[in-house]
């Protein structure tokens, strides 16, 4: 059985990650995983000319058997109304680094700002995200030729797998006070008298903020039902909708990390890891992949 990684936009960081997937999946399984595919431009209006002239899409002669993995951004929080991919390289190095470019500092979140500052300014370069939401991204999926009898789709974005649900919206909401607490910890425990009072109602202010921000995006789940489904089931959904009859799909728990997870008892090694919670986990573990359709209760 051969996999396949398909890029619906191929920035140059998607094609690193897609990359260092395929040399883990062929370190397990020599030579059952090709190049990453993608369509040969990347903007809709050139994908459409293309295919109006009766250039097949990318995803054609995948087998129905293989497995395809879809390598793209998700936000790895509850409430994902989408995936995305920065197409402009400047941005996308700006928001995260390679170790090579470390002239562009990336840009420290407003939260995290030095305490009493101001509201840091937006320096990144201007944006060029393409965005799916699920139902898109089952229209491409067609629109590239995937067979209608394909059976297996391993959807690699961040957080695809996860529902609504407290636990998690409480979790969600510790995270971000705890990484505020955590940032200026060392600056309270220095500060002395009045000067520690006054840190320490800045910190106060500053986990108001973050709470406020995490508790709109879970606000957004109640307003909007489809929400509190993971992407991945809306993504199944959606392709069942365009005549996937026998698909499968994998989301995951977590964000999905490309790179060899060893042996663990009971759990054969992995081309990738779901870091959930702050642990790394082999995918086959408890609790980490959601397999749409759900099983009947």
């Amino acid at each position: 059985m051969a996999s396949y990684i398909y890029l619906p936009v191929p920035t140059p960081g998607l094609q690193a990650i897609a990359s260092k997937l395929q040399v883990r999946i062929n370190a397990l399984a020599p030579g059952t995983c090709a190049a990453p595919r993608r369509n040969i431009v990347s903007r809709g209006r050139w994908k459409g000319i293309f295919r109006s002239l009766g250039c097949s899409g990318c995803l054609t002669g995948i087998g129905s058997t293989d497995v395809l993995y879809i390598c793209i951004h998700g936000t790895g929080n509850l409430a994902m109304e989408a995936v995305s991919g920065e197409r402009n390289r400047e941005r996308e190095l700006y928001d995260d680094p390679p170790a090579d470019q470390q002239q562009l500092v990336k840009r420290v979140p407003n939260h995290l700002r030095p305490l009493g500052a101001d509201p840091l300014a937006n320096m990144a370069p201007a944006s060029d995200s393409k965005d799916y939401t699920a139902a898109q991204l089952a229209a491409v999926i067609e629109k590239e030729g995937l067979s209608k009898a394909h059976q297996q789709i391993e959807l690699f974005a961040c957080g695809a797998g996860m529902n609504d649900n407290a636990e998690q919206r409480a979790f969600e909401q510790q995270r971000v006070a705890d990484q505020v607490r955590e940032k200026f910890r060392h600056d309270v425990a220095a500060a002395a008298g009045l000067r520690q009072d006054a840190m320490l109602r800045l910190v106060g202010e500053r986990l108001d903020e973050v709470a406020a921000i995490v508790r709109a995006r879970h606000d957004r789940m109640d307003e909007a039902a489809a929400l509190k489904r993971s992407f991945g089931e809306r993504f199944f959904d959606a392709l069942r909708g365009r005549g996937y009859v026998g698909v499968t799909v994998n989301a995951y728990r977590g964000d999905v990390k490309a790179g060899l997870v060893a042996d663990v008892p009971g759990l054969a090694a992995a081309p990738f890891a779901v870091v959930s919670r702050d642990t790394t986990n082999n995918p086959n573990a408890p609790g980490m992949r959601v397999t749409y359709p759900l099983p009947l209760v």
